[in-house]
């Protein structure tokens, strides 16, 4: 499995509309997956719709779960994964800059 796997949602025109990577050699939950919607698409589902797509990608390759850091402050993330029935696990710390994450399970299944 490749150490990052990056992904592009474009729209008619071929303009990026959101980007997600997996990368598998980050710890957990500092940053495995990270995804992005360009500011005129966002709160219109499509961090929703790429976390899902990213999930049968990586079932394929027999990966059962990620743990998931998150800010406490972004509550548009935090409806992307919980809207993907992630689950909350409790607080954890980012040591580069000792920040407070909620740290999230995401078990993945068809």
């Amino acid at each position: 499995m490749p150490f990052v796997q990056f992904y592009w949602l474009l729209d008619n025109s071929n303009s990026i509309v959101a980007t997600i990577r997996y990368r598998s050699n980050v710890p957990d939950p500092m940053g495995r997956l990270v995804y992005e919607t360009s500011p005129k698409y966002r709160n219109k589902g499509f961090g929703k719709r790429m976390l899902k797509e990213l999930i049968q990608v990586l079932l394929a390759q027999k990966i059962s779960k990620i743990t998931l850091g998150v800010s406490k402050s972004n509550v548009s993330s935090i409806k992307v994964i919980e809207a993907n029935k992630a689950v909350y696990k409790g607080i954890t710390h980012r040591t580069s800059n000792n920040e407070e994450l909620n740290e999230y399970e995401l078990l993945l299944c068809k």
